[in-house]
């Protein structure tokens, strides 16, 4: 009986120890979704780029910049100036569109993106992802440095497949 109580001792002992150690992990998620949500007054649009190929829609780029940082590249509907899910496609535009217009389209439409309610690790621990949502769909992710109390740059390539 003795042996049952502190078996059952142990186990609770584990079991607290293991919820302590996550404590810290749920408190800096949380303060990633802060601070990302924080900066979202900051957000201004960068370079809008435009590729165009044979036979397919043109395909368009938005950077989001804060505090001078390129921290997410969205993709852009050049038919409405919205921004594209991860997963969407750009459908086939009749006709093309002026550079400068396109460009006040998204910057109108750059006041509806929003953070997303959830987080997840990044870069070896060093960092936590937070989507950009777009109507309701994930459009983009940026980085936290949660030590460091700000949004990190994003690299120089695209990780968009063709």
């Amino acid at each position: 009986m003795k042996t049952r109580w502190s078996v059952a001792l142990l186990l609770l002992l584990i079991i607290a120890a293991g919820a302590a150690a996550s404590e810290p992990a749920r408190s800096r998620a949380a303060e990633a979704l802060e601070i990302a949500r924080a900066s979202r007054a900051g957000w201004r649009l960068g370079r809008l780029t435009v590729e165009t190929r044979q036979d397919r829609p043109p395909r368009v780029r938005a950077e989001l910049m804060s505090s001078g940082a390129v921290v997410a590249r969205l993709r852009v509907d050049p038919a409405t100036g919205g921004f594209l899910a991860k997963d969407e496609r750009a459908q086939a535009v009749t006709t093309p569109r002026d550079l400068d217009r396109l460009r006040s389209d998204v910057e109108r439409e750059l006041g509806r993106l929003d953070v997303g309610g959830w987080t997840w690790p990044s870069e070896h621990g060093r960092a936590w992802g937070v989507p950009v949502r777009y109507r309701e769909r994930v459009v983009g992710r940026l980085k936290v440095d949660v030590q460091e109390r700000r949004l990190l740059a994003e690299r120089n390539h695209d990780e968009d497949d063709d």
